[in-house]
């Protein structure tokens, strides 16, 4: 009720002409708060999550099923307040190897009648090394309270050709952090990427990104992390999937996240700003989702699969696992709902 009432219109009467605006500020305001003393404890309190049941996924545990996707905290920023917000594990990034501006702003429009966002950010980031300095001073605090993901991608300048070495550089800046590693090669917003999700490009990629992590964290006698590909909605037919995930077997990944944004525009779309350029996350995605976690468990019985894409309710959280999802993210969901959304879906155990 307090971000419905009174911090959403607040955010969003600052950020009318830019919806970035409103990201900034909230996550420079999270991460305020893990400098004041008691702030998340009271965070935590407020939240008032269920019990939950852990669950173990490619050889690490979950505090519960729920994360916070990829694109909320891009640089690592304010891991320890969206923890004690309630999730089980938080993705960073997309990270690339040197900072990088992204697109020109603006390049995020919410929808409110749509309960949708647009964005053609373009991989905008900080860079690894300065991630890898935050994560360092977050490993000096103590342990994470869940694990925490790295996605990965390359410089718009960089030729699908050599995509692997802005991968490789990601990871090996970042060898002593994160529990587990993502492959984006599905943005819409970086030209060309989404060819990368072409089987020979594919396997390619995700084995020597397999490859160079194992033999980076061997020397460090640490286990190799696990690799996700997260994959695009659009055009994945089922030859298309098939190849796709048959890609990620060969090249010795580990499981999939189904989906990223999408670059189709449903009619049901109501809202003025509904043709801007860029992928389009919310409800309209979700059943596009759902049928693609369908499909994958149907194609690959044991391979892990994290589901995100429009999901805003309990109900929706519980379809993605019925359907075949081991664990759930969410991100547009929170612009629109604020907090509540999790605790909501964490009511009780997912």
């Amino acid at each position: 009720m307090l971000y419905e009432k009174v911090l959403r219109p607040g955010l969003w009467s600052v950020s009318a002409n830019d919806a970035e605006i409103a990201h900034r500020l909230t996550i420079r305001s999270l991460a305020a708060l893990e400098h004041v003393p008691g702030a998340l404890e009271l965070i935590r309190s407020t939240q008032k999550i269920g019990e939950q049941e852990p669950v173990t996924l490619c050889g690490i545990t979950f505090p519960n099923r729920l994360g916070l996707a990829a694109g909320c905290d891009k640089h690592a920023e304010a891991l320890l307040a969206l923890f004690a917000l309630g999730f089980g594990h938080i993705e960073v990034g997309t990270i690339l190897p040197r900072p990088q501006e992204g697109n020109p702003r603006p390049r995020l429009f919410r929808l409110p009648e749509d309960h949708s966002v647009i964005n053609r950010m373009g991989f905008n980031s900080h860079g690894a090394d300065t991630v890898a300095k935050r994560l360092a001073r977050y490993r000096r605090l103590g342990p994470m309270p869940g694990p925490v993901g790295l996605s990965l991608g390359k410089m718009k300048t960089t030729d699908n050709a050599v995509a692997s070495v802005d991968f490789i550089d990601v990871l090996r800046t970042l060898v002593l952090y994160g529990d587990y590693l993502v492959g984006n090669v599905s943005s819409p917003n970086t030209p060309e990427l989404r060819e990368l999700q072409g089987k020979a490009y594919l396997t390619a990629l995700v084995r020597s990104i397999v490859e160079a992590d194992r033999e980076c964290r061997a020397r460090l006698k640490l286990a190799p992390r696990p690799l996700f590909v997260k994959i695009a909605p659009d055009n994945m037919s089922r030859f298309a999937l098939e190849q796709t995930l048959e890609a990620i077997v060969e090249g010795g990944g580990s499981g999939v996240i189904v989906c990223n944004t999408t670059t189709e525009r449903p009619e049901s779309l109501v809202h003025p700003l509904k043709n801007e350029a860029g992928g389009l996350s919310g409800p309209r995605l979700f059943s596009t989702m759902l049928a693609l976690v369908r499909k994958v468990r149907e194609l690959h019985p044991e391979m892990p699969i994290i589901a995100v894409g429009g999901i805003s309710s309990r109900l929706d959280a519980v379809k993605a696992l019925r359907a075949g999802a081991d664990l759930v993210q969410i991100y547009t969901g929170l612009v629109f709902q604020g907090p509540k959304l999790i605790r909501d879906i964490l009511q009780t155990p997912l």
